[in-house]
């Protein structure tokens, strides 16, 4: 026969370990979104092919996103997005 200690003891042990594994879960699914956001910003569609005499190309040069700011609102006390529209913080 167990007595409550031995639940109470036991729900405590998972309790914890479902917290922790599910802070650690979080932040890998960050970290995930932001590698996929850093592939996403360098992928390059440019071609180049020739029909006869006539070459067609298109370069998309990776990067080119006009300038966007990320900032931790810690670090900046913007906010998490970057400065405010105008580029004025309040």
């Amino acid at each position: 026969m167990v007595d409550a200690t031995s639940y109470l003891l036991l729900v405590l042990i998972i309790g914890i370990g479902g917290i922790l594994g599910a802070t650690a879960y979080r932040d890998q699914i960050a970290q995930e979104f932001g590698d996929l956001g850093v592939s996403l910003e360098q992928l390059d569609q440019s071609y180049s092919f020739t029909v006869g005499t006539t070459t067609y190309a298109y370069d998309d040069t990776p990067g080119s996103l006009e300038n966007p700011v990320m900032m931790s609102a810690a670090a900046g006390g913007e906010g998490a997005l970057g400065p405010a529209p105008g580029g004025q913080g309040e």
